[in-house]
């Protein structure tokens, strides 16, 4: 059963699954397309760089590449209990 948590991505773990609450179209080959309701595991924040973009996996296509975690695609994070 998923439950809510915090829904500023700076706050959420490695491996909390993400809702993209707005379309996102890569612009180079390391980032990734994203579009309203899909859903992308959290592999790395930005913590070191502070740049705003994160590191994910799409949990349909299995695709990985960098995000935006500000204005262009805010999410709301749900995490996966086992």
């Amino acid at each position: 059963m998923a439950s809510r948590q915090p829904s500023d991505p700076r706050e959420v773990p490695p491996g909390s699954i993400l809702l993209v609450v707005h379309d996102f179209i890569a612009r180079s080959p390391d980032e990734l397309s994203l579009a309203k309701g899909d859903r992308i595991e959290l592999i790395e924040r930005d913590d070191d760089f502070g740049d705003g973009w994160f590191l994910g996996r799409h949990m349909t296509t299995s695709a990985t590449g960098l995000f935006p975690e500000g204005e262009q695609t805010r999410t709301t994070i749900t995490s996966q209990t086992s």
